[in-house]
């Protein structure tokens, strides 16, 4: 076989070995196969000093996203898959309410293990459907609707334009409707109105958007920072951005009824268009209403790791074998073992040939320079291209944004023509978001965060340059062209 070629899909914090072994390693060796997509032979996440990196293998991208196509576009495929995927969120909610109503502390250690072994099943089940719309399984089904719309009526130079309508929702994302709350409460506290029982409502309905990414304990707080900072620049462009989401629904259902006058829009172009907007909800969904409230809820680990008196991030450091060893009388991993893989903090995992491998430590590190020796190769680069999410043209100051990063920090940097680059944004991060100018990502398609949001805030935007966030640093004066998919240094200046 030949040389295998890796390539950086994202990153995240804080994704500990037996946690990656079944969000991820189990997802791409067994089940999405199980599930009607491609199951990747070949998988790499490397972290090092709590930064994860997930590689996939260049050329079973393709194969993936082929499979991928031929599902999503089967009628009847499609509807089972939203079935099932709807079934497991809901299985979610049910292992959350029996786990919360569980009695810890007077189960023995045999029930411990046999709830976490439920706890890791549903997880493997809701990453499984989460990974089969990463967002370059859609990249076909752009790559479909941009051919189709060429053999219409649209010229080249508008086809990124159109399809910016076509691919958006004539409803509010979960972080479009946020947006829209949180600028009511701003002006309505602007006014007089007491802000306390406004961000304690605010903060119960949309706990789920602020968690993940190393913030599992969000507090009221951090909407109070938000509140001031909004009050500050409280003027007519704050309250613009109230009528551009309140009318946002209607104005673009009349943007795409307009188009298919137009250009004379079939059936099969409004349809493909419809399927990458299910999909991209469907992604949000899972994320905001399955995994994330999911992970938040009391799980087992805490009580079987006091039982065995093991830190609980040293248990995390097992594979699931020597996890499921530690309840026997001969365990195949020693305290001391996971301690010495905590304190380095450096693990690789790695699906080879679908089987599960790991590696810790100087061993890790070797292998990972061995089999990524390519992929981080950047030197030269002065104009990058990427994937059009949301037309439009800005100059302004790149803001590198790196998750680990504090967020907090970023924003006391942030100029009033940043234009934000990141490797993935995600809802977390919207604080941030909502102050830029434009938006770049390394990696994404056209129903990733980035491209969705984007869209509702009408920011210029561009998604999939693979490697932005290391071509450029944060004061690097930069053209964002999102009408051509491209961004580059201004060297008119």
């Amino acid at each position: 076989m030949s040389k295998l070629e890796f390539v950086e899909m994202y990153e995240v914090l804080d994704v500990l070995p037996l946690s990656a072994q079944v969000e991820t390693g189990e997802s791409f060796a067994y089940r999405l196969e199980k599930i009607g997509f491609y199951g990747d032979k070949h998988f790499l996440f490397y972290q090092h000093d709590g930064m994860g990196k997930a590689y996939y293998e260049e050329k079973e991208v393709e194969l993936s996203q082929q499979k991928a196509f031929d599902l999503f576009t089967d009628v009847h495929e499609f509807e089972r898959y939203k079935k099932d995927i709807l079934g497991v969120i809901n299985d979610l909610k049910e292992y959350s309410e029996f786990a919360g109503k569980f009695d810890y502390e007077r189960s023995s250690l045999d029930e411990l293990f046999e709830l976490e072994s439920k706890r890791r099943e549903e997880e493997a089940k809701i990453f499984a459907y989460y990974n089969s719309t990463q967002p370059q399984n859609a990249n076909k089904l752009e790559s479909e609707l941009r051919r189709l719309l060429g053999e219409s009526r649209v010229q080249d130079s508008e086809i990124d334009e159109v399809m910016g309508v076509l691919t958006t929702a004539s409803e509010l994302s979960k972080t479009g409707e946020e947006e829209l709350d949180w600028l009511e409460i701003v002006t309505k506290v602007n006014a007089g109105e007491d802000s306390g029982k406004l961000l304690s409502e605010h903060f119960k309905k949309y706990f789920a958007l602020m968690l993940g990414d190393g913030n599992w304990n969000p507090q009221v707080s951090e909407l109070e920072k938000r509140l001031s900072l909004d009050l500050q620049s409280f003027g007519p462009e704050f309250l613009s951005r109230v009528t551009t989401l309140s009318d946002y629904g209607k104005v673009i259902a009349e943007k795409k009824t307009n188009l298919v006058s137009i250009y004379a829009l079939d059936d099969e172009i409004m349809s493909l268009a419809d399927l990458i907007i299910q999909i991209g909800h469907l992604r949000f969904s899972m994320r905001v209403d399955g995994w994330l409230p999911f992970f938040y809820r009391i799980d087992p680990l805490q009580e079987i790791a006091k039982r065995l008196s093991i830190p609980v991030k040293d248990l995390q450091y097992c594979t699931l074998d020597e996890f499921n060893s530690l309840s026997t009388e001969n365990p195949i991993v020693s305290k001391e073992s996971l301690a010495k893989r905590a304190k380095d903090g450096v693990f690789l995992m790695e699906v080879n040939d679908g089987a599960i491998e790991f590696l810790f430590g100087s061993d890790a590190k070797e292998r990972a320079v061995e089999l990524l020796e390519r992929s981080d190769k950047t030197e030269g680069f002065e104009e990058l291209t990427g994937m059009t999410a949301m037309p439009g043209e800005v100059v302004g100051t790149a803001l590198i944004f790196n998750w680990g990063e504090s967020l907090e920090e970023t924003m006391n940097i942030v100029k009033t023509d940043s234009i934000l680059v990141a490797g993935q944004t995600r809802p977390q991060i919207m604080p941030l978001i909502r102050i830029c100018k434009g938006i770049v990502t390394d990696e994404g398609g056209v129903i990733s965060h980035a491209a969705i949001v984007a869209r509702e805030l009408k920011l210029p935007c561009i998604v999939g340059t693979k490697i932005a966030t290391k071509v450029f640093k944060t004061g690097d004066r930069i053209v964002l062209d999102a009408n051509n998919g491209r961004v580059y240094r201004d060297v008119s200046r």
